[in-house]
């Protein structure tokens, strides 16, 4: 499930994702306010993006939610999209959910940068899909 604060927005992004994929796995939601806690009902993983100081979610999210494994967030401006994530959790446990905060992903998402720019170098007429930037990752984080 792909959510935004703006439905038609929600839609264009799960379409695009949808034809690159060629399938129908993702639908869009719009993100209103007490909503949030029924979009989380057999989630395992929860990813936030959004706009600086914008908490989809305060804390009490992470206490009432034990089947989430992994929750990560990106953002930095506090408050943070996902309350109870720190800016600098690196696989922090908290309550029973693995966490990430902008910070503690930053250090892996330039490896995969520096790993993709050095692989673009290599010849002159690369191009890198999502998927060969996925790859080059999981193999950095299996080093």
């Amino acid at each position: 499930i792909l959510g935004s604060r703006k439905l038609t927005r929600a839609q264009s992004i799960a379409m695009k994702i949808n034809s690159l994929n060629g399938n129908s796995l993702v639908s869009a939601v719009q993100i209103d306010a007490g909503c949030q806690e029924k979009l989380l009902e057999n989630t395992e993983l929860v990813f936030a993006a959004g706009a600086a100081g914008v908490e989809f979610l305060d804390a009490a999210w992470l206490e009432s939610n034990n089947q989430i494994s992994v929750a990560i967030d990106v953002n930095a401006v506090p408050p943070v999209g996902l309350g109870g994530i720190e800016v600098s959790d690196c696989g922090t446990q908290r309550h029973s959910t693995i966490c990430f905060g902008a910070i503690g992903v930053g250090g892996l998402k330039m490896k995969i940068h520096k790993a993709s720019i050095k692989k673009l170098f290599e010849t002159n007429d690369q191009f890198l899909d999502t998927w060969e930037i996925y790859e080059l990752g999981k193999q950095l984080s299996s080093v």
